[in-house]
């Protein structure tokens, strides 16, 4: 596997997410590789992202519990409290920060975990 700066910090993002979560939103999942690494720990992963290039590649490389989504996190129908678990690497700054960390937030279940990298 390649080298990249976002994967390199896999681990330290997965160390952050509590044991046994249900259900993770991975944002901006690019290629999949952190939503797989998500699929291993999670019942169930949604991973989105903008690029139709990205997810194509992203969803022939993730497990089966992982729905891979081509879209804007901004404008997809996401359920109240339905995640134990948000990853966001390098995306926050694509998008209007204050608006972007209230609908993740909104998303997120009462004590779950929101883990940025950017």
């Amino acid at each position: 596997m390649r080298w990249d700066h976002n994967g390199h910090y896999h681990r330290l993002v997965l160390r952050q997410i509590p044991r046994r979560p249900h259900r993770a939103l991975d944002v901006g999942c690019g290629a999949g590789e952190l939503a797989s690494a998500l699929g291993r720990r999670c019942a169930e992963v949604v991973a989105v992202d903008r690029s139709e290039a990205m997810t194509s590649v992203a969803r022939r490389r993730v497990p089966g519990n992982v729905r891979v989504v081509t879209g804007d996190v901004m404008e997809l129908d996401l359920p109240a409290e339905s995640f134990d678990v948000v990853t966001c690497l390098a995306v926050l700054h694509h998008l209007t920060l204050e608006a972007a960390l209230i609908r993740l937030r909104t998303a997120m279940r009462n004590g779950g975990v929101v883990v940025v990298l950017g």
